[in-house]
């Protein structure tokens, strides 16, 4: 097995959600995902603390769509979100700024297996079914793993 540290980043150019996917480092085979996290900033709307299929991690498989604004508006793409992991959110309190910070993370204790066939994604909405359901222009967000990789790992 092979070890290492892995990443993603995106921003928003509008009130679209943020959607940050983060694919295997080898394509085929399988992967182990031993930490993830995320830390970023929405630009006008608050996030939300808790996970919720508005917010969180995802494992999904290659060729589902992602989250679109007019997905958001009309509440949330299912198909964008096959299975949602074990994760907690929350606001960083960094005083007097403008924007909200905030981090998420994979529960520790959650190793998991993902097949080469699929990827980690992360999606972040402030407020689906809305016209601004996103957290607005220019919100961002890092997406990290340390992932170990294994060709001939069986399941």
């Amino acid at each position: 097995m092979r070890s290492r540290l892995i990443w993603n980043t995106n921003k928003t150019t509008g009130w679209e959600p943020l959607v940050i996917d983060l694919s295997p480092p080898t394509p085929g085979g399988w992967w182990i995902c031993t930490f993830c996290s995320v830390i970023g900033q929405f630009a006008n709307n608050v996030p939300r603390l808790n996970p919720s299929p508005c917010v969180g991690f995802y494992l999904v498989q290659r060729g589902r769509s992602s989250e679109s604004l007019a997905d958001a508006q009309a509440g949330w793409n299912s198909d964008a979100r096959s299975i949602i992991l074990p994760s907690d959110i929350a606001a960083i309190d960094m005083g007097p700024t403008a924007g909200y910070p905030f981090a998420g993370w994979i529960h520790a204790a959650a190793r998991i297996m993902i097949p080469g066939d699929s990827f980690l994604r992360f999606i972040a909405s402030a407020n689906p079914g809305t016209t601004q359901p996103g957290p607005g222009a220019g919100s961002f967000g890092t997406l990290s793993a340390q992932v170990e990789t294994e060709s001939s790992l069986t399941p």
